[in-house]
């Protein structure tokens, strides 16, 4: 109670003094910390001391107390008579916060000089370990170029050589090492040298998937060119379905400045590609950058009349065509000039020009591969003009043996249609006994095969030995001409044979991993069309009943025509009979007709053998037994 009586009197009088300054006692250290505890401030502390006549002596300790008590400096500056005012306490304080501050960093540099040495000397020792490892990474790199540079000069030197199967073990082996990356260039080039191989021994199918790895990665890659022109080949001979192919049109931007050769051969394999999968604008666009100077000119020329007729363009069609024509005889394309004529023969019998159809088909060459198609497509060409002897001739030419192999389902009813329109109608008859024997014969057989539900490898292992000499009993021969007639089917088949084939010679050409891996690969691949050439199977042998039940009707037709035609001329026979209008000579005129032959032409009579240079040259010399109404007399004769 005394000290806050007193610290109550000590505020009074503090305050007392600031409004009227009077005499007082000396003020103590105790009451000045009492004070400045009460919130008085430093100056109304510093001018009560003033005004008490005598300023306390204070000594250490009492500064340490005061400050401990939170006395503020500026009062204890004025009691020690350090400081004269404020300013002079502020400058110690800076000074002592200074020295205190260049002390610490003074402490703070001998640390960071400290740990500076000591990161000094670890990167000292982690420099010297990387240049060691440096060294014997340059010396693995420089001793791995070595390895790698030898096996591919061996490689490549085997193929030069002719010895493609030891260059196919070595570099199968050398991109199974993991001594390259996949993306490097000698993992490129062991690629490129593998497919090489395989090309090189006809494994064509173990060829692509190498060749694809090398053109996808660009045209930046060194052997790309090399393996698209391979790859070209490749698809010439087999099925070959990719993506890289659909990739190779994303290069194109990137390749304008490919030597010309190189690029007409670029564009004219795209441009079959898309043709075959009906893209018509890209399909044109490629086989239009040909230029004239290449040789698959005139063959890019026939796919773009192909394309427009597709496309219900004859007129533009024919135009090509024409000029796939001209340029196939200025570069002496003997196929493509053959097609080219085909196509102008098939556009004009579409159109009823007859006599230009027939001219074009005789035009086709014996060597050609689609003679024999041609000389079927003429036959129905003669018909329809009714030159029935040269169709006659024609469909005997058919069934020499140079063609025996084809398959024409409607060609006895075509003979047979031939026959009716001569008035020939017991020829008619028999030829129609003939369609329908094995018309019959062939449906039976099928729709029995399809009854038993085979499974796509026997179905496949079925069709492969209708091929041999003991096709058994499953199918009909002619059902493998009749399959075979589809060029999407001929090309799965052919590509299946040709996987047995190359896995046949891994087998028996190669060892060890080598031939492990080889042969797993092709054995996928064999499976899948296997499948394929299943599917495509029954669906052709479905196709062909149906086809086959179609001709059957208008054999029906014709046979019926037939019947009503020899009936209604038995009749008129019959009638001339009663009217005594019948002659002896009528009855007594010869049955054939004697040729009228060209200059340089002679007559050799059919003694049941055939020559190539026959073919398309047959004529018969059955007459017409139609009545003809006599012009003078009217009379009927034959």
């Amino acid at each position: 109670m005394r000290n806050r009586a007193r610290l109550a009197l000590l505020t009074f009088l503090a305050v007392g003094l600031v409004l009227s300054p009077r005499s007082a006692s000396a003020i103590t250290v105790d009451e000045i910390i009492l004070l400045c505890k009460t919130g008085v401030s430093a100056d109304i502390v510093i001018q009560n001391i003033k005004s008490s006549g005598s300023r306390p002596q204070v000594s250490p300790a009492e500064v340490k107390k005061m400050r401990a008590d939170k006395v503020p400096e500026k009062v204890i500056g004025f009691l020690t008579g350090t400081s004269g005012n404020a300013s002079s306490v502020n400058r110690a304080s800076e000074a002592r916060r200074s020295a205190d501050a260049a002390t610490k960093r003074q402490q703070d540099r001998k640390l960071e000089a400290e740990r500076l040495r000591l990161e000094a000397e670890r990167l000292k020792r982690e420099a010297k370990l990387m240049a060691t490892d440096a060294k014997a990474a340059r010396d693995r790199v420089a001793n791995l170029k070595g390895r790698v540079k030898a096996v591919l000069s061996a490689a490549f030197d085997d193929l030069r050589r002719g010895r493609e199967w030891k260059a196919i073990i070595a570099l199968h082996a050398f991109l199974g090492s993991g001594l390259v990356q996949p993306n490097s260039y000698a993992f490129l080039e062991g690629s490129y040298g593998l497919g090489r191989a395989f090309f090189s021994v006809r494994m064509y199918q173990a060829a692509s998937g190498h060749l694809v790895e090398v053109i996808r990665r660009g045209p930046t890659t060194p052997r790309f060119d090399n393996a698209v022109s391979l790859l070209q080949k490749i698809v010439d001979k087999l099925e070959f379905v990719h993506p890289v192919i659909a990739l190779l049109a994303a290069f194109e931007s990137d390749l304008k400045k490919r030597p010309r050769p190189w690029l007409d051969e670029y564009h004219f394999f795209l441009g079959e590609f898309y043709e075959r999968y009906d893209n018509a604008k890209k399909a044109l666009h490629h086989f239009s950058a040909v230029s004239a100077r290449s040789k698959r000119y005139a063959a890019a020329l026939y796919h773009m009349g192909l394309i427009h007729t597709g496309k219900k363009k004859a007129r533009t069609g024919i135009r090509y065509f024409r000029k796939a024509l001209r340029a196939a005889k200025a570069a002496r394309n003997k196929p493509v000039q053959d097609m080219a004529r085909q196509a102008v023969a098939r556009l004009a019998f579409e159109i009823g020009s007859f006599r230009a159809a027939a001219h074009f088909y005789g035009k086709i060459g014996r060597k050609s591969r689609i003679f024999a198609r041609a000389q079927y497509e003429l036959a129905w060409t003669q018909v329809l003009r009714e030159k029935y002897r040269k169709a006659l001739g024609t469909i005997h030419g058919l069934r020499s043996p140079f063609f025996a192999r084809e398959y024409y389902q409607d060609l006895l009813v075509l003979e047979a249609a031939t026959y009716l329109n001569m008035c020939r109608y017991a020829e008619a008859t028999k030829t129609l006994r003939r369609f329908n024997r094995r018309q019959k014969t062939m449906v039976t057989r099928i729709r029995r095969y399809l009854a038993t539900k085979p499974s796509d490898a026997q179905m496949y292992k079925d069709v492969r030995r209708l091929a041999t000499r003991h096709p058994g009993k499953a199918l009909p021969k002619a059902a493998l001409y009749a399959l075979v007639a589809d060029v999407g089917f001929f090309r799965t088949l052919k590509t299946a044979r040709q996987l047995e084939t190359e896995i046949q010679l891994a087998r028996t050409k190669l060892s060890g991993k080598v031939q492990t891996a080889v042969v797993t690969d092709l054995s996928k691949r064999h499976k899948i069309y296997l499948q394929r050439a299943g599917v495509e199977i029954r669906r052709r042998l479905r196709d062909l009943l149906v086809q086959q039940d179609m001709v059957k009707v208008k054999a029906d037709e014709i046979g019926l025509e037939v019947e009503l035609a020899a009936k209604g001329q038995l009749e008129a026979a019959r009638l001339r009979l009663q009217a005594g209008r019948a002659s002896a000579t009528d009855l007594k005129r010869p049955r054939i007709l004697r040729l009228k032959l060209r200059s340089g032409q002679q007559v050799w009579p059919f003694e049941g053998e055939y020559w190539h240079d026959e073919i398309g040259k047959f004529r018969s010399r059955l007459r017409r037994a139609c009545p003809v109404r006599s012009r003078k007399k009217g009379a009927a004769s034959r």
